[in-house]
């Protein structure tokens, strides 16, 4: 939405490269214990005094904390870790790696042919730790889940990882590069699917107008919220 209008009706030669990425693919199961508070809202009703010295009742929001503890369970397959260390388009590829992992081949020279291909570099240990990363906003949405409430606060987790498993691919992506108005972005798409992600121009006018609309819309709330108190 913030690139400029000419941009989007612009065509641009690409400079394609095609590229068997090596990745570490993780299945583990997690075991999570953890303790949390559960916050939960509660409304009261309050006597106030307005700039008049008239007594009015509102109603306000508490949040009542109570202390949980409990643990989870989480089973995860396929978890994708890239195997290149030093990769400069990481950011784009990540967002584009849903492969269909029904569809591996057992590797074959022959796959290689008119493609470049990357050794993994990543050592397993590392990439190991890189899954465990990963998974972690989804143990904590499971977490969130179990303790219920309007809020919670994760204090402790502690997760074990059980019959972990891995695997190392080759996943097939295209490495590209466009020229706008004299500057280089960069992008990638996924060889399977064609999802793409990448850099692209942003319209500072735009910009600007969006935070002004944002402001103007605060303002008005506060002006109506100060009106009626």
């Amino acid at each position: 939405m913030f690139a400029p209008n000419q941009f989007k009706k612009s065509t641009f030669e690409l400079d394609l490269h095609p590229v068997y990425l090596p990745f570490w693919t993780f299945d583990m199961n997690c075991y999570t214990r953890y303790s949390a508070r559960r916050g939960d809202y509660v409304y009261v009703t309050v006597t106030k005094v307005d700039r008049d010295g008239n007594r009015y009742t509102d109603r306000e929001r508490e949040i009542r904390w109570s202390f949980r503890t409990g643990h989870c369970t989480n089973k995860f397959d396929d978890v994708l870790v890239l195997g290149s260390k030093n990769h400069t388009n990481r950011a784009h590829i990540n967002k584009i790696c849903n492969f269909d992992f029904n569809n591996l081949e057992k590797f074959n020279p022959k796959f290689l042919i008119g493609y470049a291909g990357e050794k993994i570099s990543l050592p397993l240990e590392e990439g190991f730790k890189q899954a465990k990363e990963n998974v972690q906003l989804e143990i904590e949405r499971s977490i969130k889940w179990q303790v219920g409430g309007d809020e919670v606060r994760i204090l402790t987790c502690d997760t074990d990882y059980t019959d972990v498993t891995f695997k190392q691919i080759l996943v097939p992506i295209y490495n590209g590069i466009y020229n706008y108005r004299g500057k280089q972005y960069s992008f990638a798409m996924n060889g399977q699917n064609s999802k793409v992600a990448g850099g692209y121009p942003v319209s500072g006018i735009k910009v600007f107008f969006f935070v002004l609309s944002i402001v103007v819309i605060l303002l008005a709330f506060i002006l109506f919220v100060t009106s009626i108190a």
